[in-house]
């Protein structure tokens, strides 16, 4: 039995702590590695309330519940020191992967596993999930997210606007999206706004409800790929180097020197539109057509 350890948060530039369940939702792939059966995650209250919607609660413990297990390896997957010192003074004779801090100071024990740290902006032409998978010292078998528990089977709209983020860098104007939306009105087309902002169940279903996605980087990219569902992704200014699984298709502005920033605000004032700004809608339903069974007439 192996442990994974993986809070909700992600610890960034200025030191503070920010929400991040996508990549919580990513580590989880580790659980579809071969021969790696019966692995528990330990994460915080919030991260528990939303992988019950993806295991079983017996794999999913706090702190307070480590003292009736034994593990072959932990994988420590936070890049900062919530728990990590307690479990070394404690698991003392096992071995350890993924994060450590030398001197409080954050480290990666590979390469690879340096490029799944929050907001790295290098490259090394691999994706995220190949990165963890390699980086931890395991065999990269194109491991797949775990299927959510949903409350139904059947979908109820072709494509879903997966529109409202709160970074500013990621924002795609309201204007693109209602386009977008009218073009499926237009042409008989089921089209719903994204739902679920108040209830990460009612997300998860809401998502699970549409056929297509069309989304910014965050976190509906990785539920949305972890319902297997056909993911159009506008992408540039912020980079999650997501694994396609052969269903996600990235839309990219034209090329500037300074993406991927992963900045929330951009910093170039003398740029007359943001990066996402330069995706038109034009841009976005030619692609959208290839994905529809329907006839649409220019």
């Amino acid at each position: 039995m192996n442990l994974i350890v993986r809070s909700s948060y992600s610890k960034i530039e200025d030191g503070s702590l920010k929400s991040n369940i996508g990549d919580l939702l990513r580590c989880t792939i580790l659980f579809n590695v071969r021969n790696e059966l019966n692995n528990k995650i330990l994460t915080d209250k919030k991260g528990k309330e939303f992988l019950l919607n993806y295991l079983n609660e017996d794999a999913i413990l706090s702190i307070n519940e480590l003292k009736s297990h034994e593990y072959k390896t932990i994988y420590y997957l936070d890049n900062f020191d919530w728990c990590l010192t307690h479990l070394t003074q404690r698991y003392s004779n096992i071995i350890f992967k993924g994060f450590s801090f030398i001197s409080e100071q954050f480290n990666a024990n590979t390469n690879l596993l340096q490029t799944v740290a929050y907001n790295h902006i290098e490259t090394n032409g691999l994706s995220w999930q190949e990165n963890l998978i390699r980086g931890v010292g395991l065999q990269w078998n194109k491991q797949d997210y775990l299927y959510p528990n949903v409350s139904t089977s059947t979908t109820s709209f072709k494509v879903g606007l997966n529109h409202n983020v709160n970074w500013e860098t990621k924002q795609w104007d309201l204007e693109n999206w209602n386009e977008v939306y009218t073009f499926c009105k237009e042409n008989q087309i089921s089209v719903s706004w994204q739902e679920g902002l108040d209830s990460l169940e009612d997300y998860i279903n809401w998502i699970a409800s549409c056929n297509i996605i069309i989304t910014i980087e965050g976190l509906g990219l990785h539920i949305a790929s972890s319902l297997k569902k056909q993911i159009l992704l506008l992408s540039g200014p912020c980079e999650s180097n997501e694994y396609s699984y052969n269903r996600i298709e990235k839309i990219y502005p034209n090329k500037k020197i300074c993406m991927p920033c992963n900045r929330e605000v951009c910093t170039h004032s003398d740029y007359k539109l943001s990066c996402l700004e330069e995706i038109t809608s034009y841009d976005v339903i030619s692609v959208l057509k290839k994905y529809l069974e329907v006839k649409i007439w220019e």
